[in-house]
């Protein structure tokens, strides 16, 4: 059953990418939404998780971003960030 977001977000897709049902159990706690590329890479499936929860901390995106990797790690191995780049929203999301 996905968790629901703290804070209403709203995105779009990218092209190719279809919803899935939220992953369960013990390495996916808290997805709130999911999607996935149809057609595997080399056995790869390509996928979108979104799950959030509010920090009690001052920590910075980055941060936050290193945190996720390190989480993510542990559950899967190893992760290489490709590339990252911070922004700053400045209106809502057509």
């Amino acid at each position: 059953m996905p968790t629901t977001l703290p804070v209403p977000i709203s995105f779009r897709l990218p092209e190719g990418r279809l919803p899935a049902p939220p992953p369960e159990g013990p390495d996916a706690p808290g997805v709130a939404f999911a999607a996935v590329h149809p057609v595997p890479d080399a056995g790869f499936t390509a996928d979108i998780t979104v799950d959030g929860e509010y920090r009690p901390d001052s920590a910075t995106l980055a941060q936050l971003a290193d945190e996720s990797v390190e989480r993510l790690s542990e559950v899967v191995g190893a992760v290489a960030v490709a590339h990252r780049r911070e922004t700053i929203p400045t209106g809502r999301p057509p």
